[in-house]
């Protein structure tokens, strides 16, 4: 290919670096949403470097790829790391790639590095394709990280109650002493609910114990709550006998809405994994079972039939209908007519 030649890099042509880069990585088997502005501080900050070395690949006057790299000594030698080999995905496949590897590895042998190393995907292509030019998987090193997002998220549960991190989402320990206790409590109180009259003036004392953050709603028979301290129900609320909540991750309820009977909202998540599924004793011989539950929410407005449950963090938007006995395992959007299991959208409704 006359028009085709492969140069040493320069900052001349950074913001298509940026492009390139941008684009490239943003495919697979990376999928990284790389914006190209954010691309080209990447490359200008290896390029600043002393140590940096770099190609880029020219056809008919445009630049549709480039390889980027540092060299850094080591007592046994100096070693060359290519960080970044980019190519525009509509030249890939073409043997672009190749071209500048090989044209680095031949450079780096005249410079007198002891090796080129770098890192690329466990996955997909990426390795046979390096594979091709020479490059050996190290069987005695392994990358290792410290996510400081996730640092400060270890740190912040650190000092979190079990009961924080159940309403937060995070994973928690069910058989928690507190969490106990406060099931039990709430247990209790439904006990004591459900054995009085409809017409006893005892009962909405108790309910505000369970609810107190419900705004005065009407439950026509027998309840059932894990905490209830995790429940919000906004006002004009009418539940039918047989209202049950595992509430752990929260039940949030809008204003206006009525329910059928026989009610059930499942707030906990089932691990997919046996083994976290079952209960242990840790090193004190204290035994624990790790949960987690997802907030389901009903919004502004609706009306949910007889025999309706709903799974772990699903979210009815405002004004829906739920026919009997649906299973809702996904969001429902507002103003829907849904039914069935698992239920889904029937029609839209004014």
């Amino acid at each position: 290919m006359e028009n085709n030649f492969i140069r040493p890099i320069t900052k001349e042509h950074l913001t298509r670096y940026g492009e390139i880069y941008a684009n490239a990585f943003s495919g697979e088997p990376w999928n990284d949403p790389w914006d190209p502005d954010d691309a080209q501080i990447h490359v200008s900050e290896l390029l600043d470097s002393k140590q940096s070395y770099g190609l880029e690949y020219v056809v008919e006057g445009e630049v549709i790829g480039f390889l980027l790299g540092t060299s850094m000594l080591f007592h046994y030698g100096r070693v060359f790391e290519i960080n970044d080999l980019a190519v525009d995905p509509q030249y890939q496949g073409k043997g672009i790639g190749s071209e500048l590897l090989e044209h680095c590895l031949c450079d780096m042998e005249e410079l007198g590095m002891c090796s080129v190393n770098l890192i690329t995907a466990a996955d997909g292509i990426l390795p046979s394709f390096y594979e091709k030019h020479g490059f050996e998987r190290e069987k005695q090193v392994i990358l290792m990280g410290n996510s400081l997002q996730d640092r400060k998220k270890r740190i912040k549960l650190k000092s979190m109650t079990e009961y924080e991190k159940m309403i937060s989402g995070y994973k928690y320990d069910s058989f928690d002493r507190e969490l106990r206790q406060m099931r039990t409590r709430t247990h209790e109180l439904c006990e004591q609910y459900n054995s009085l009259e409809a017409n006893d003036p005892k009962r909405e004392e108790i309910l505000s114990l369970i609810l107190p953050h419900a705004d005065h709603p009407v439950f026509k028979g027998r309840i059932q709550f894990n905490f209830g301290t995790t429940v919000h129900i906004g006002k004009n609320f009418y539940a039918e006998s047989g209202f049950n909540a595992e509430d752990d991750g929260g039940l949030f309820i809008g204003d206006n809405v009525s329910i059928g009977s026989a009610f059930y909202a499942f707030s906990g998540c089932i691990p997919d994994h046996c083994i976290n599924r079952l209960a242990f004793f840790d090193e004190s011989g204290n035994i624990k079972k790790y949960e987690n539950a997802k907030a389901i929410t009903i919004g502004d407005g609706c009306q949910i039939g007889d025999q309706v449950s709903l799974g772990p963090g699903v979210t009815i938007g405002k004004n829906c209908i739920i026919e009997k006995g649906s299973n809702v395992i996904k969001d429902i959007p507002d103003n829907s007519y849904a039914a069935g299991t698992p239920c889904r959208v029937i029609k839209k409704i004014g």
